[in-house]
């Protein structure tokens, strides 16, 4: 029997965080389905995601009311933990000075 698709909340492009087994750190992208600024994010972190060592998974705000009020209005939004790394576009500078500090 074929698995359902998963749901938006569901999906990750990895859900890994980092340990012995897997050193990299995982940041988490708050996005919502239909996002156009969402998917480009998304996309950048594809592009630097090997070069940079790190993995991250994809939350649907929308899933989750408190999500929704602590960053619906600023979807997407990258953080590393609790820390919120940027906003509406990714800033791959600060995301550089964040992953060489936590190395």
């Amino acid at each position: 029997m074929a698995r359902a698709p998963p749901q938006p909340a569901e999906v990750a492009a990895t859900a890994h965080p980092a340990s012995p087994v897997n050193p990299r750190p995982c940041l988490t992208l708050y996005a919502r389905v239909g996002c156009h600024l969402c998917e480009d994010m998304a996309a950048a972190l594809d592009a630097l995601r090997d070069e940079l060592g790190f993995d991250y998974r994809t939350v649907d705000v929308d899933t989750d009311p408190t999500l929704v009020a602590r960053y619906g209005r600023l979807v997407p939004v990258l953080a590393l933990e609790e820390e919120v790394l940027c906003h509406y576009f990714l800033e791959p500078a600060a995301l550089r000075a964040r992953l060489a500090r936590s190395e």
